[in-house]
């Protein structure tokens, strides 16, 4: 059987377990828009990195109905140079915004519950069980404007 077939017969089993295909490693992911517009939305996997880059332009990732990394954190680096980053999280997310504007504009329109780090399994490192998806935003505004929003 070769390996594409052996991937297909093992995200079928793990379907029919009523769990999501098994992910590969993926990689960072980046999404830049220079005087035009990108968007990611519907279902999607979700690489536990996004660098989302806005020069002049506008790029938006919807991730409420993304395919989230196993372990429920995703890091976006986010730069708006006189453009614009919207991001709209999962329903329930906690989410850590650590951006910086610079003649530029933060815009926060979720609601949130406890903030902070998840706690890890002190044996295992696994994130505990029914731990909310957690989306931590850095970035810089610089004429630009950072929007996250709440599905």
């Amino acid at each position: 059987m070769s390996s594409a077939a052996l991937k297909r017969e093992q995200d079928l089993t793990m379907r029919e377990r009523g769990g999501s295909p098994a992910r590969t490693d993926l990689t960072a992911e980046n999404v830049t828009s220079v005087f035009s517009s990108r968007q990611r939305e519907g279902r999607w996997d979700v690489s536990d990195e996004i660098e989302a880059r806005a020069i002049f332009g506008e790029v938006k990732l919807d991730l409420s109905e993304a395919e989230l990394p196993p372990s429920g954190v995703v890091e976006i680096e986010v730069l708006a140079l006189f453009g614009e980053v919207q991001i709209t999280v999962p329903e329930g997310a906690d989410v850590e915004i650590d951006c910086t504007p610079v003649f530029g504009a933060i815009e926060r329109k979720i609601r949130s519950r406890g903030m902070g780090r998840r706690r890890r399994d002190a044996v295992s490192g696994d994130e505990p069980a029914g731990e909310p998806p957690l989306i931590c935003i850095d970035g810089q505004a610089i004429f630009g404007n950072i929007k996250i929003v709440g599905r």
